[in-house]
């Protein structure tokens, strides 16, 4: 039950937050910087593989859930995920992008979980794949979800980089706001 629900709620972020995978694809082409592309690539396999395990796995019952309330644990982080995601992109507005990119016009944004973390979409996508560990607990959807989870804090390092670079301000920026994905860690 509780995964039938992740497998829904997962497909249905997929096509809304990414619409369908063509906003993945054209960021991917958009992408400037070779190492910033490998990485979007590398979200885009590790996605679509997740996607197609989660639903042979959610359609073979081939999962071991020991306890119902770990599955619902991990189901409240991946709405807590989805929804980091989608109120961290709603605050960037316009400048949200997957690729690395500096636009016209561009600001720093402080407002909301910006003011709390550097990167709470990635934070948020972090929380999100925990999540579908939790519920599936399968060594495949575990696996996936950690590569996806080690190239999003990856991420942060070449998207720090490049807008420490191009955008001025960012190093202030970063000084004030330390923390990458977790308050007063990392």
């Amino acid at each position: 039950m509780i995964a039938l629900l992740t497998l829904t709620a997962w497909f249905v972020w997929l096509l809304i937050y990414w619409n369908g995978g063509t906003k993945a694809l054209a960021d991917i082409r958009a992408a400037q910087d070779p190492q910033d592309r490998l990485v979007l690539i590398g979200i885009g396999i590790l996605t679509v593989l997740l996607s197609v395990v989660m639903l042979a796995v959610s359609i073979s019952g081939d999962f071991a859930s020991p306890n119902g309330q770990l599955a619902w644990n991990g189901f409240v982080f991946v709405a807590l995920g989805m929804s980091g995601a989608f109120y961290s992109r709603w605050t960037l507005g316009r400048f949200w992008t997957a690729q690395n990119a500096v636009q016209t016009g561009h600001r720093i944004i402080t407002e909301g979980l910006y003011g709390i973390v550097r990167h709470p979409i990635y934070a948020s996508m972090i929380l999100l794949f925990m999540g579908i560990a939790l519920v599936y607990l399968s060594v495949p959807i575990t696996l996936l979800a950690w590569g996806l989870i080690a190239l999003y804090a990856y991420k942060t390092r070449v998207e720090d980089a490049y807008l420490q670079a191009c955008l001025p301000g960012y190093a202030r920026y970063s000084q004030r706001v330390s923390a990458r994905l977790i308050p007063f860690v990392w």
